[in-house]
Formats: structure tokens, C-alpha cells, sequence
């Protein structure tokens, strides 16, 4: 069990920076177009939301056999990116939407690169929303189990998966305790949001 949840951990952990920076970049993408193109993008992308989880565990197992590949770690963290970044998406979308354009024109007009003016600017600005979205993808990488289902190799189990077995087969006080632990550090994490990022805030 303590193998598993280290598992998830990690695996939670490099989901939430590869969604962070692919969502973000999407995010000002989407919210500086007005193209259709890019709205098209914006519904392919919230799209991972929409299907049924099993569903989508089952497609994405049977595509890396056409591939040629076998579940493992990299294409278990690959398809929780997927379910992932949409949760960054709205939250950094919904950042965006209240950044006064004119701070990044005053930034540029006083010599601001475009990445000085996203580093200086946009990033600390849009923080909060950003904030909000990585507690939502690491927490739904954490605890998920349609992708974990059909994506991990029996020689790297995860937790949910893990956990649903034992209370399948032999209920015990260590499943009990596990589920317990993870509504504490649930709930610690939601402090910390919104101690840093103002969680609730984001959430209206």
C-alpha cells in the first residue's frame, strides 16, 4: 500500500506540472483569440470532461495497442494529462478573462519582452486561478481509476486501484485507515489553496 501510494504521488505530482504548463499556454492562447478555430480548440480540449471516464480508460488502453505499447508510468501520467488540463483550463481562462489588457500594453510600452511581460505581469495576476487548477488536476490524478484501470502496468500499482482491490476481495481496518488519511491530506491541501490561492474565490 505504501509502495502504491508513493506511485501516485509521483504520478499526481509530474501530471500537475505537465497540465500546469500545457494548460496554461492554452489558456492565453484561447483567451487572446477570438477565431473560431480556437474556440473549436477550446471544446477539444474539455472534451476528456465530457466522456464517460471508463470509457475513455478503454479507448486509450485499446490506442497504444495499436501503437505497439504497453501500459506503464509515462503513458499513465500521458493520459491523466489528458483528463487534467482541462481543470486548468477554466480556472486560468476564468483568470485571464479579469486581466486589464491594459497592464500588459503598459508593460510592453516600457520595454517588456513578451516574456518579461508574462513573467512580471501575467503570471503573478493569473496565479490564484492557476493555483486553483493544479490542486483540481493533482486531486483528480490522485484519486483516479478509469485511466489508472486500463493504463497501469501490474508492476507499478497505484493507489485507488490498490484500494478498490482490497475492498473487493478482504475489507480491512488499512483500507479504512487509507481512506481516512486521504480525506486528512484532502482536506489539508484545500486549506493550503485557499490559505495561498483563494480556492473558493476561483470556484464562483
Amino acid at each position: 500500500m505504501q509502495r502504491a501510494a508513493w506511485n501516485s504521488l509521483i504520478i499526481a505530482f509530474w501530471t500537475t506540472i505537465i497540465s500546469v504548463v500545457l494548460g496554461t499556454a492554452a489558456s492565453i492562447a484561447i483567451a487572446r483569440s477570438r477565431s473560431k478555430w480556437v474556440r473549436g480548440c477550446d471544446l477539444l480540449f474539455m472534451s476528456p470532461l465530457l466522456l464517460p471516464a471508463l470509457a475513455f480508460g478503454f479507448a486509450a488502453l485499446v490506442y497504444i495497442n495499436k501503437l505497439g505499447l504497453s501500459p506503464s508510468i509515462p503513458l499513465l501520467i500521458l493520459g491523466h494529462v489528458i483528463v487534467c488540463v482541462p481543470f486548468i483550463l477554466r480556472t486560468t481562462v476564468a483568470a485571464l478573462s479579469q486581466l486589464d489588457p491594459a497592464l500588459l500594453d503598459a508593460s510592453h510600452s516600457l520595454g517588456g519582452s513578451q516574456w518579461m511581460t508574462f513573467r512580471r505581469v501575467t503570471l503573478p495576476l493569473i496565479a490564484p486561478g492557476l493555483g486553483s487548477g493544479a490542486f483540481l488536476a493533482f486531486m483528480a490524478s490522485f484519486v483516479n481509476v478509469p485511466v489508472s484501470l486500463f493504463l497501469a502496468d501490474e508492476r507499478n500499482e497505484v493507489l485507488p486501484i490498490h484500494l478498490w482491490q482490497q475492498i473487493d476481495t478482504n475489507l480491512d481496518v488499512r483500507t479504512a485507515a487509507a481512506s481516512g488519511l486521504i480525506v486528512i491530506f484532502t482536506l489539508a491541501l484545500m486549506l493550503i489553496a485557499e490559505r495561498f490561492a483563494g480556492f473558493t474565490r476561483q470556484m464562483r
